[in-house]
């Protein structure tokens, strides 16, 4: 056995990936949205904290919820490599012509990627039928998006877009005495 598998099946042994994770995402997430909302006052940082320790130990008594919190955390840490490696990728290749946060095509990728792992999550607890999913829609989906990505591929334009700069209108001019080299003294 290598050792990644050796301390992840460790990490199983004692819970951490059924257990401590979900609930500490889910008091991660409480206890953030209360601190930034203000929900119970202003200064309510430890109101905060056992709402949110509270709703941890809650959400971990139910046992199908860990099993979605656990599916959407893998699936969302791949999206998010996933989506990190395409934007490092496309820098690169100059694929685009403005800054891609100050666009909205990353957010509607986002939320894109957000309600497949949540379709994907709930098909896994029962939800939906995973197997129509899986047979018929995934398989489309991949093929209809690699066409797309080879059709924009060979015809998005080319680079990013140049600028022309203007020419500047002052002169420069000899301040005190400083000289160039090579220039005599008068």
């Amino acid at each position: 056995m290598t050792i990644v598998k050796e301390v992840l099946q460790v990490w199983a042994d004692i819970g951490l990936l059924d257990v401590i994770l979900p609930f500490a995402v889910v008091f991660t997430i409480v206890w953030s949205v209360l601190e930034k909302t203000k929900v119970l006052g202003p200064k309510s940082q430890q109101y905060n904290t056992v709402v949110a320790f509270v709703l941890g130990f809650l959400v971990i008594a139910a046992l199908h919820l860990i099993d979605i919190i656990t599916t959407v955390m893998q699936w969302s840490a791949f999206a998010v490599v996933a989506f990190t490696f395409i934007l490092i990728l496309g820098k690169f290749m100059g694929g685009f012509a403005s800054d891609p946060t100050k666009t909205n095509y990353p957010k509607w990728l986002a939320l894109i990627a957000i309600a497949i792992i949540a379709a994907y999550a709930l098909g896994f607890s029962g939800v939906f039928n995973i197997d129509i999913v899986e047979r018929w829609i995934l398989p489309l989906g991949v093929a209809f998006g690699f066409v797309a990505l080879v059709v924009w591929a060979v015809i998005r334009p080319g680079g990013p877009v140049p600028t022309k700069k203007k020419p500047s209108s002052k002169r420069v001019q000899h301040v005190g005495s400083f000289k160039p080299e090579g220039e005599k003294k008068l």
